[in-house]
């Protein structure tokens, strides 16, 4: 059992304040950077329990203050009466849509708040698809990559170029709401799932054979979902190092300003998670594959 898991027990066995103390505790609630542009949606998503209202309504009122009450939607699976009189209050439009199974690591869940979330908007918005147990500080990224977006590109935080390949962020995601829905389609449904893990097996045994009972994390789902969208199910490091040159901007959390509570309450453990987390080493590494002819059609 690692350091997380104990963690986590522990946050479970201790009474509702000390809980919320310790989540509270663990992030700044505040805006370091806002965006001179404004013209998307924040899609707030994920369960609301008693434990986390506190910290979910300072991120609301937080991110209140960088698109206002008619740019937030709050799509969740559960949602405490607390927390409907609070987004009553304040505005905000919200919906609670729970499926009957929550599929490998509860993704059935996430694109299931995801995409109910989504019938709020117009065909022609970006979506800020965010997650409610983690808060965005810096929001200057919305006018370094706009153009790259509107463009048809998808944005995302979180990521591995190599092992595991296709290991793709669901902490953020912004680009049209076309493409959010066609990427949070693809992992809804359980046949696909089956196919999509049958598939990277095939392209990448080792890896699949690294995983308890080689159930694989929902980022590879959604980097094979990404796949899908934009190229093909013909997978390949080649094929990934060109989905993520040609349709994906891939940040770090750092460049966001990630504030993620129950991660940041051990070691900072953000700083300690997989190669995909460290910056310093994706960024040379995405360096290097920009700069190269390589995997150029």
């Amino acid at each position: 059992m690692n350091l997380f898991s104990i963690f986590e027990k522990l946050i479970h066995k201790v009474n509702k304040y000390s809980a919320e103390k310790i989540l509270l505790d663990c992030v700044d609630f505040k805006i370091l950077a806002m965006p001179l542009d404004k013209n998307f949606t924040i899609l707030v998503q994920g369960p609301i329990f008693r434990n986390n209202f506190k910290f979910f309504s300072g991120i609301i009122c937080e991110y209140l203050k960088v698109v206002g009450e008619k740019r937030i939607i709050v799509s969740a699976t559960s949602m405490t009466p607390q927390c409907i009189d609070f987004l009553k209050e304040k505005n905000i439009r919200f919906v609670v849509k729970k499926p009957k199974s929550s599929g490998p690591h509860n993704i059935f869940y996430q694109a299931s708040s995801v995409l109910s979330g989504l019938n709020f908007c117009t065909d022609e918005e970006c979506i800020v698809k965010v997650r409610n147990d983690q808060f965005i500080q810096r929001w200057d990224f919305i006018d370094a990559y706009k153009a790259q977006v509107e463009d048809g590109k998808v944005f995302a935080v979180g990521f591995s170029f190599i092992d595991p390949a296709y290991h793709i962020g669901d902490m953020v995601h912004w680009c049209k709401k076309e493409l959010m829905e066609k990427i949070w389609n693809n992992v809804a449904d359980r046949k696909n799932i089956e196919h999509m893990h049958s598939i990277y097996q095939g392209a990448f045994p080792a890896t699949c054979n690294t995983w308890a009972k080689n159930d694989l994390p929902p980022e590879i789902y959604i980097g094979i979902s990404l796949s899908e969208t934009f190229m093909s199910l013909d997978l390949s490091l080649d094929n990934y190092y060109r989905l993520i040159r040609e349709k994906l901007i891939l940040c770090s959390n750092y460049d966001v300003g990630l504030q993620w509570a129950k991660h940041n309450a051990v070691l900072d453990f953000h700083r300690v998670w997989t190669s995909g987390y460290r910056p310093t080493i994706n960024h040379i590494k995405w360096l290097q594959i920009s700069r190269s002819n390589k995997y150029e059609k």
